[in-house]
C-alpha cells in the first residue's frame, strides 16, 4: 500500500541547492521522435511531458540563437513554502519574478507560461525577465502543454475537459468532453488518461478528432518517450497482482510490458533513465528504459518528480503530514560519483 497520502500541495525550495546549476539542454530525447539530441523546445514544447504530468514545478529555458541551442537556466517554484516564482541562471543566480505559486511552467520563444496557484490556476504569460505578466484565461488550467501554435490543457472546473487555445491567448475550444488528464502532445496526437473511460490511455488528433483507446487498464503519469508510453498501471478492482507497477506501451505494436515489481508513481524520464517513486518502500528509484539496472536513487521519499537542467525537484514529506520541503539533487554529479556516466 502507498504509505503516504498524496495531495496537490505547495513545495518549499531551499536556496543553497541551486549553486553550481549546470546542464546543456539535458532533456534530450523526450520528444516522441526517438532523436536523442533534440530537446523538447526544438519540437515546440515548453517543458518535458514528464514534468507536466508531475505538475510542472520546474522548466528549462533553452534559447535557439540560430546556430545552436543555449541553456539559459531554470524557471521554478521558490521560497520557504513555494510562494515565489524564480528564475535561476546556469551560474546559480536567483531572481524572484513574482510572489506566487507557479505550476505547469512552460518556457518557449522568450515567453514563460504558467498556471498561477494563487489565482485559481488561471494561465498567465510573462516575458523571460518577468515583465508583461498577465493572465490569458479566465478559467483554471491543468497539464498545460505547448505544441506549435496551440496551448493544450485540461479544465479542472469542468470535469477536466480537454481544451486548446491559440499560443498568444484568446478564445479556447473544448476538443473533448471526456475527463482528460496527464496530457502528452506530439507532432501527430494528444495522448491522455481518459477517466471517463476507466482511466485508460487514449489518443486523438490535435483538434480532438478520431479518439482511440490504446490500452485497458487505468494509467497514471504518462510519459511519451521515443516509441513508448511509460506509465503507472492501476487496477481499481483489486484483482490485478501488477497493480501500480511501472509499465510501458509499445506504440508500434500495442503490446504492454511490466517493468518492475513494486507500486510505482511520479514517473519521469531523463537521459534514457526512468525515475519513479517506490511506494512500497517510500524511496526514489531509477532504471533503464527496458527495466534493466533498476536501482535505488534516493532513500528519501519524494513525489511529483520534476527534472530540469540536470537537477531533480521533488517534494519530501515530514512523516505522514503535509509538512513538506522540496529536495533538489544534481543528477550529473551523482552519476559521476556512482560511475554511471
Amino acid at each position: 500500500m502507498h504509505k503516504i497520502k498524496k495531495t496537490l500541495i505547495f513545495a518549499a525550495l531551499i536556496a543553497c541547492v541551486f549553486t553550481g546549476c549546470n546542464g546543456t539542454g539535458g532533456s534530450g530525447g523526450e520528444n516522441g521522435t526517438g532523436t536523442a539530441e533534440k530537446t523538447y523546445e526544438s519540437t515546440g514544447r515548453g517543458n518535458t511531458v514528464g514534468n507536466i504530468v508531475n505538475y510542472g514545478s520546474a522548466a528549462e529555458y533553452i534559447r535557439d540563437d540560430g546556430s545552436k541551442k543555449v541553456f539559459e537556466g531554470l524557471y521554478c517554484q521558490y521560497g520557504e513554502k513555494g510562494e515565489q516564482f524564480a528564475k535561476v541562471t546556469p551560474e546559480g543566480e536567483i531572481t524572484i519574478l513574482k510572489e506566487t505559486q507557479p505550476y505547469f511552467i512552460n518556457v518557449r520563444d522568450d515567453k514563460v507560461y504558467y498556471a498561477d496557484g494563487k489565482d485559481d490556476f488561471r494561465l498567465y504569460t510573462m516575458d523571460i525577465d518577468g515583465s508583461n505578466d498577465k493572465p490569458i484565461t479566465e478559467i483554471s488550467t491543468y497539464y498545460v502543454s505547448l505544441w506549435e501554435d496551440y496551448i493544450y490543457f485540461s479544465d479542472p472546473k469542468n470535469d477536466y475537459h480537454l481544451c486548446r487555445m491559440p499560443i498568444d491567448g484568446g478564445d479556447y475550444e473544448v476538443i473533448s468532453d471526456n475527463n482528460c488528464q496527464y496530457l502528452n502532445v506530439d507532432e501527430n496526437y494528444v495522448y491522455f488518461t481518459n477517466f471517463s473511460q476507466g482511466g485508460t490511455i487514449y489518443r486523438c488528433g490535435h483538434d480532438g478528432s478520431d479518439p482511440v483507446m490504446m490500452n485497458r487498464e487505468q494509467s497514471m503519469y504518462l510519459n511519451l518517450y521515443e516509441n513508448y508510453i511509460y506509465y503507472s498501471a492501476w487496477d481499481m478492482t483489486g484483482k490485478n497482482e501488477n497493480d501500480k507497477r511501472l509499465t510501458r506501451l509499445d506504440l508500434r505494436t500495442g503490446a504492454t510490458e511490466t517493468l518492475n515489481d513494486c507500486q510505482s508513481g511520479d514517473v519521469n524520464i531523463y537521459n534514457n533513465k526512468v525515475y519513479y517513486t517506490d511506494w512500497d518502500n517510500n524511496t526514489i528509484r531509477r532504471m533503464d528504459l527496458d527495466g534493466g539496472n533498476d536501482e535505488l536513487y534516493n532513500e528519501n521519499y519524494g513525489t511529483y518528480i520534476n527534472i530540469a537542467g540536470g537537477k531533480m525537484f521533488c517534494i519530501h514529506y515530514a512523516d505522514d503530514t503535509k509538512e513538506i520541503s522540496l529536495g533538489i539533487s544534481n543528477l550529473e554529479r551523482e552519476d559521476e560519483q556512482n560511475g554511471n556516466n
